[in-house]
């Protein structure tokens, strides 16, 4: 799925749309942001969905179960009665978003103990990474709120939009 991510509303130079390895990160104070419309320090990320183009989508505990749902999920996406429970009976609301987030914290708390009782304290734990002179990457995690991924581009040892 290609994404992008939107500066129309942040505290950024600019508006509309750029990969995140394309986009500049060129700050502006807050005071001349709202002045143009602009309420916050996040970007929007946007994702390519056919048919409708680039659009924002939800994403977290909820979105994952809703998916996980869905007819033909795969086994690894997790789905929870619950989940599909709360949705079907009290709908899509603040309400239940906090309550898949609380049940999927501790559902993967019992998860986390079983994947450290698997660690092997006298394995090797860490490997030096190579550090290229160039090149793009990217990292996605998950937080509270959702999926959070950070993009860089990397050009003769730093990044070209660091001014």
């Amino acid at each position: 799925m290609r994404v992008t991510e939107d500066i129309t509303h942040s505290f950024f130079r600019g508006t509309g749309s750029l990969h995140p390895w394309e986009g500049v990160t060129d700050p502006i104070d807050p005071e001349e942001g709202r002045k143009q419309g602009k309420y916050t320090w996040a970007k929007s990320p946007r994702y390519d969905v056919p048919g409708k183009g680039y659009v924002p989508l939800e994403v977290g505990p909820l979105a994952r179960q809703v998916m996980a749902n869905r007819p033909g999920a795969e086994a690894h996406q997790d789905y929870d009665p619950f989940v599909a429970d709360m949705i079907a009976k009290a709908g899509v609301n603040v309400m239940t978003r906090v309550l898949a987030r609380m049940h999927e914290e501790a559902k993967y708390f019992t998860y986390a103990k079983k994947w450290l009782s698997e660690i092997d304290l006298h394995d090797d734990f860490y490997t030096k990474p190579a550090e290229p002179r160039s090149g793009k990457g990217f990292g996605s995690t998950e937080a509270a709120r959702g999926a959070l991924s950070d993009w860089i581009v990397i050009e003769d040892g730093r990044s070209p939009t660091t001014r």
